[in-house]
């Protein structure tokens, strides 16, 4: 059908600390063929090197009398200063709208790891057969309702929050100064849960957990997982290509995201620690992240009542910056090879050109690091380990750091280790 959209308003200039940042040049354009979508350019003036920002588009109608807020985008929201340009999916948004006087509003707002919200929707419920999964993205937060089951969010859809890249000390503790410098040098989305075993089984057809009662399985998360069953192959980070039947080859092959991927240890501690140089976020409370310990009062509430183990996703608060269960639920399985904190410093301070001797916590500094070597110089073949973090359903308070890290063989599932995914943003 031919829709007419006309007259589009510009809007908006922004004040940082440093600078004055300005929106000009909005304009709005309708696919033709009509497909439902809305492609919006603009320009943000004034911004440094590196600054990104949150997009957010409010649209009129009906002589300005009537508003709409978009919700889902077909483009990342998240954008650099310059000439950009986002796309508007109107018909997820508003089946069936008809307007001939659709007036458009772009504003911008400077995006940190605060409060601001990005998401990316990645939807499932195509199912196992389906030879693409649809990727939009949404300055709106899920719908979900803290301790609820069986939501679209946990289930046929897999939502990931956008993670803004940072420095820290890697496996800083309550006492130590940490092993060496990380620099995140790219924005990362990041699932708000665990795989959920729904999410597992949409990809797959399969349902390998543990926990198997089909009243409760579909929103606990997914457990049974190794980077074997879920990666493939076992050489990371020498082969850095997935076996073509993995889950993570299929997700790619599905969605067109060539940087989806499992987790790296890097990304789980940057987005568990929220900025917080220390052994513990002073917003996490071990009552509340404990889950389903053993000795925990309310184990009925957070699952099947005669099984034990996992919590549904998302049964506690989000830490500060909108993730769920990145601690207690199950363990987070890492891509990374198992490899101890102090070879991991030796083995990046010798990319440096630093002897062991040289290689301090003061001195060693990495980017973006995938993990140690597969085998070498450093004491141990890791290539048949993979590291661990976060802690699980069956571990006590002890474990609940910021710090604690595990190996794990590849060949060792078990009903307490688990995964969520990241996609880098290039």
């Amino acid at each position: 059908m031919n829709r007419t959209f006309s007259a589009f308003l510009a809007t908006a200039a922004l004040v940082t600390v440093a600078q004055a940042i300005t929106i000009t040049g909005v304009s709005a354009h309708q696919r033709w063929p009509w497909n439902n979508f809305i492609d919006i350019d603009f320009n943000i003036g004034g911004a440094a090197a590196g600054d990104t920002f949150k997009i957010d588009v409010k649209a009129t109608y009906a002589n300005g009398s009537q508003t709409l807020i978009a919700k889902r985008f077909v483009t990342d929201p998240v954008v650099k200063g310059g000439d950009n340009r986002i796309t508007w999916d109107i018909g997820l948004d508003c089946p069936n709208f008809k307007a001939d006087d659709l007036r458009v509003a772009v504003t911008a707002t400077p995006f940190t790891n605060g409060t601001d919200g990005a998401w990316m929707i990645i939807d499932l419920s195509g199912g196992k057969n389906a030879t693409s999964y649809p990727v939009r993205y949404t300055t709106t937060a899920p719908e979900h309702v803290q301790g609820g089951a069986n939501e679209l969010c946990q289930t046929t859809e897999m939502w990931l929050k956008r993670i803004k890249g940072g420095s820290f000390m890697f496996c800083q503790g309550y006492s130590s100064p940490g092993y060496f410098k990380v620099n995140m040098t790219k924005d990362y989305y990041m699932g708000i849960f665990e795989c959920t075993q729904q999410q597992w089984a949409q990809v797959t057809g399969a349902w390998p957990s543990s926990f198997s009662n089909t009243a409760y399985r579909a929103s606990r998360p997914c457990d049974n997982l190794a980077r074997s069953n879920v990666f493939g192959q076992n050489g990371w980070p020498n082969t850095q290509t997935p076996t073509s039947s993995s889950f993570i080859a299929k997700m790619r092959n599905r969605t067109g995201l060539p940087s989806f991927n499992m987790q790296t240890e890097a990304q789980w501690e940057w987005a568990a620690r929220c900025g917080y140089a220390g052994g513990m976020h002073p917003a996490y409370k071990h009552a509340e992240i404990r889950f389903n310990y053993p000795a925990y009062e309310n184990v009925d509430f957070m699952c099947s009542p005669d099984e034990g183990g996992t919590a549904y996703v998302g049964t506690y608060p989000a830490n500060p910056w909108g993730l769920y269960d990145m601690f207690g639920n199950l363990w987070d399985v890492c891509i990374d090879a198992g490899c101890s904190e102090a070879n991991l410093r030796k083995y990046y301070g010798s990319l440096m050109g630093l002897s062991e001797e040289e290689s301090t916590y003061d001195r060693v500094e990495v980017n973006d690091p995938i993990g140690g070597p597969v085998s070498g110089d450093y004491k141990a073949a890791y290539q048949y380990f993979f590291i661990m973090r976060g802690a699980s359903w069956s571990n006590s308070d002890q474990w609940l750091t910021l710090f604690g890290r595990q190996n794990n063989p590849d060949n060792v599932y078990g009903s307490t280790r688990g995964t969520r995914f990241t996609v880098v943003c290039e």
